[in-house]
């Protein structure tokens, strides 16, 4: 850390020297001698040469502090602490290299400068630009790492490293500009161009004007897509033209072969993507209705010429009857399969009903709804599933309304058991206090020392007999 002040310090010493210059950077140099001592330790004047054990100190000024550069303490100096500080160098080298880390600094900046400067006059090209901005940057960069005393001389230098930041803008905005005004020049051939019906030779010109777009440079980022989207809307107006001339000059019978080749990889594809779904009545019913809108289409079309049409028709006819025998096996793959279904289905009615006339519902609860998972597995059973449901929810319904009746007899009984039981208990606990009460009486009149400790046991032993019925009441009470 650079020891610094706001003042000149003499060191308490009225009869330090000090000393002005500036130096080549433009700072003030203080330079200060004190703490002299002749033989008898008497302080005197300092002088140059160090016969008389003075202390010195060089700082730079800037801003208004004073920055050390080199202190050697004086040989008369006390320091209580450290005896072995005395007269000893607490910073800097020597007092010969005092401003050589200032100068060194210095000198980095204005080969700095001179680099920036001779790179900046051999800007001639938009990617020399680029190649500049980036080393500049990287002189910055090494700028950054140099310790900056403020002196004159670096402000000076950094007035011309930026001036040289400056006058790569200034190229790089002129390169723009030219670049604008290029672009702008094709743009206008190419809006005169756009309506020409000299469809080859003017394709070629609008190729040239590309190439000299892409050689025009940039003219800025925001200002480049906006030329962009006008030259490419003057290009695009010329060949939707060309195209749609070409277009409009071919065939009718041309046009009708196109489509129906389209038509034709159409069908290709809606057949072979129901080859590759599950196969339902909804996608047999969804690819039937595309390929009967591409029948529609097909019709509308017009002709291909016999041949072209007699080739067309048999690919696109195989598709459909090769779409129409899938079908035809599905249906009747799912009758069969129905068929199973209502099989299964009417054997799980029958079982079902038997369960419920046999009202041991405690050992049939679990294959009833074993019965219901069945079911739930089953497919469809077609046009016999809403009889076939009919008959086992009403099984279902007679075999759980049943248990739930048998339950709650059940539990009715057990509700009447158990009152009986609590009615008893409160017997027992009225008795039981009944003769509490007597053997309490018999205590208070009791002058043996026996029988009372006797009667005192019986009586606690009642009492708890008490507590465990009330707590047994009470629990039995809970679960009603």
């Amino acid at each position: 850390m650079v020891p610094r002040w706001k003042t000149i310090t003499n060191f308490g010493d009225t009869m330090a020297r000090v000393s002005e210059r500036i130096h080549s950077s433009g700072a003030r140099i203080v330079e200060v001698l004190y703490g002299a001592e002749d033989s008898s330790h008497n302080p005197i004047e300092p002088w140059a040469r160090d016969v008389d054990g003075h202390g010195h100190c060089i700082a730079i000024e800037i801003d208004g502090l004073y920055s050390v550069l080199y202190w050697r303490r004086s040989r008369s100096l006390r320091i209580e602490k450290d005896k072995s500080k005395l007269g000893v160098q607490e910073y800097g080298t020597s007092e010969y290299d005092a401003l050589r880390d200032v100068e060194d600094d210095i000198r980095q900046k204005e080969m700095i400068c001179a680099e920036a400067a001779r790179l900046v006059n051999d800007i001639s090209t938009a990617s020399k630009v680029r190649e500049v901005n980036e080393k500049l940057h990287e002189l910055l960069e090494r700028w950054k790492t140099i310790q900056n005393w403020n002196t004159p001389k670096e402000k000076e230098l950094w007035g011309k490293f930026h001036e040289s930041q400056e006058r790569v803008k200034k190229a790089r905005k002129e390169l723009q500009e030219r670049a604008e005004r290029s672009k702008r020049e094709i743009i206008s051939e190419a809006r005169k161009l756009s309506a020409s019906e000299d469809w080859k030779q003017t394709g070629e010109k609008f190729k040239e004007l590309l190439d000299k777009w892409k050689a025009s440079g940039s003219a800025g980022k925001d200002k480049d897509e906006n030329l962009w989207q006008e030259f490419e809307s003057a290009r695009k107006i010329f060949f939707d033209r060309r195209t749609q001339y070409f277009a409009d000059r071919d065939e009718k019978r041309e046009r009708s072969k196109n489509l129906k080749f389209q038509l034709l990889e159409e069908a290709i594809s809606v057949v072979k993507k129901f080859g590759y779904v599950e196969t339902t009545p909804q996608t047999v019913k969804d690819t039937r209705e595309r390929l009967n809108d591409i029948m529609s289409r097909w019709k509308a079309a017009g002709s291909a010429g016999k041949k072209d049409d007699d080739n067309f028709w048999e690919q696109f006819n195989k598709q459909r009857q090769d779409f129409n025998a899938k079908a035809q096996i599905f249906f009747q793959q799912r009758d069969e399969q129905r068929k199973n279904n209502a099989a299964i289905k009417s054997r799980i009615c029958g079982e079902a009903a038997s369960l419920a006339s046999s009202k041991d519902y405690s050992s049939n609860a679990e294959r009833m709804r074993e019965l219901d998972r069945q079911w739930r597995s089953v497919g469809s059973a077609g046009e016999e599933d809403s009889r076939l449901w009919d008959l086992f929810s009403e099984a279902k319904k007679k075999f759980w309304d049943g248990k739930r009746y048998e339950a709650e007899r059940k539990h009715e009984e057990w509700r009447e058991r158990t009152n009986e039981r609590i009615y008893r208990k409160k017997e027992q606990v009225s008795n039981l206090y009944k003769v509490v009460e007597r053997l309490r009486e018999r205590l208070n009149r009791t002058k043996d020392y026996l029988r009372e400790r006797e009667l005192i046991n019986r009586i606690g032993e009642l009492e708890n007999k008490i507590d465990q019925l009330k707590r047994e009441i009470s629990e039995m009470e809970s679960r009603l």
